[in-house]
């Protein structure tokens, strides 16, 4: 069977069965110089060594989860996620 003729379907789980997702800060925070947040190693890396991604991009706005997180649990609930874990960037907990 190919990954395309694959069908899982959560009637597949028992019912005690719980569906996540999880996320990193780096990957989705961004909002790198918003709402008090420092800079962390991340985001000097990305400034010092822009060669190191192929398409330029850097941590300033990733997906920007930090200022659209209401839109991104509600895309979470529609999925049919049970639980989320997602980090925070301690620059943003501990700016200095």
């Amino acid at each position: 069977m190919t990954p395309n003729q694959l069908h899982i379907r959560r009637s597949d789980f028992t019912n005690d069965f719980i569906f996540g997702a999880s996320t990193a800060a780096a990957q989705i925070e961004g909002s790198a110089k918003y709402g008090g947040k420092g800079t962390n190693i991340w985001d000097y890396y990305l400034q010092k060594y822009t060669e190191k991604i192929n398409d330029g991009s850097n941590l300033d706005i990733a997906i920007d989860s930090y200022r659209r997180y209401k839109e991104d649990v509600k895309a979470l609930k529609d999925l049919g996620i049970d639980s989320h874990k997602f980090s925070l960037s301690w620059a943003r907990i501990l700016p200095s």
